[in-house]
């Protein structure tokens, strides 16, 4: 789940009011997309808005309007320059919103993202209150002028893609990390008992490797590198027959790629197949052989296949 709506519903759950702090446009170079959310409570803050005085500033004033202890909408213009201590040299608006606990549209959200389906925000700039409705493939997040009056459209998706993860090893364990933080849904596999009880939030746990394969949605991602050799051939079998997958990488050496390859195409797959298997994985460059290394290496390769995918509906500038 998105870390800001997981810690706003954590708040309405003890009863606390918190404060929405979402990116409505931008122009030029901000750290931030439009769609970026931060909430703010009177002790904690979720997600993050890149961080720096901008971000120190909209902590500032949401907590102020938790103190004032009124229901508030409020859009605030930001330039990042030297009088804001940061020299992205663009501009973005920001609008707060108070959040109480009665409010229904933040559950109403989960439940349509763990459906797999994205909503559109739609929250009044000039009082509180914002209404969903389902999201259209053309919809982004934007600040509108209708009937007079000022808009946000909030676009909020749900993960476009699913990850499914065999290994909980070191590496196994770093990347599962990584990845939970990234825009994606993310399966862990590993059929040894209580090695996926550290699982991350948000993160699924699964103790059948073959299950796992034959019940991945189409379009799945899958990444192996589990503690056996011959459980990884096993996989790399059933995933490349399937044949529906975005992408397969496994860990491994060109020598380990090589014998595979032998094996599989006696059991008959195709030439086509078998290049579609990407081993070793991970970005050139990188070298070191630490767990985390290479985790680190595997995730950057991952987003970038999931960028390359994403591209935004519209853009909207800030005036």
């Amino acid at each position: 789940m998105m870390p800001w709506l997981e810690a706003l519903l954590a708040a309405q759950a003890e009863g606390e009011p918190a404060v929405l702090v979402t990116v409505a446009a931008t122009r030029g170079s901000t750290p931030r997309e439009a769609g970026a959310h931060l909430l703010v409570t009177a002790g904690t803050e979720a997600d993050t808005l890149g961080g720096g005085h901008l971000e120190y500033r909209a902590i500032r004033i949401a907590r102020a309007m938790l103190a004032a202890d009124a229901a508030a909408t409020e859009l605030q213009r930001f330039s990042l320059g030297a009088s804001l201590g940061q020299c992205c040299g663009g501009a973005l608006q920001l609008l707060f919103e108070r959040v109480d606990a009665t409010a229904d549209w933040p559950a109403r959200l989960q439940q349509a993202l763990i459906a797999g389906e994205g909503r559109l925000r739609r929250v009044s700039v000039e009082s509180p209150g914002s209404s969903l409705q389902p999201l259209t493939g053309d919809a982004c997040t934007a600040l509108v002028r209708e009937g007079g009056r000022l808009y946000l459209l909030d676009a909020i998706s749900p993960p476009a893609r699913e990850l499914r993860v065999f290994g909980a090893g070191h590496v196994g364990a770093a990347l599962v990390t990584l990845l939970a933080a990234l825009d994606c849904r993310v399966v862990w596999v590993d059929e040894r008992p209580g090695r996926l009880a550290a699982a991350p939030p948000g993160v699924a746990a699964c103790d059948d490797a073959l299950a796992a394969v034959e019940e991945a949605p189409a379009g799945c991602c899958f990444v192996v590198m589990t503690h056996d050799h011959r459980l990884d051939e096993r996989l790399a079998e059933a995933i490349l027959r399937r044949g529906d997958f975005h992408w397969f990488g496994m860990i491994g050496s060109r020598s380990k790629r090589a014998r595979f390859e032998h094996r599989l195409s006696e059991r008959g797959l195709a030439p086509g197949l078998l290049t579609r298997m990407t081993c070793p994985i991970g970005i050139d460059g990188i070298r070191s052989k630490r767990p985390q290394a290479i985790a680190l290496s595997v995730a950057a390769q991952l987003q970038r296949i999931l960028e390359a995918e994403t591209t935004p509906a519209c853009v909207r500038e800030a005036g």
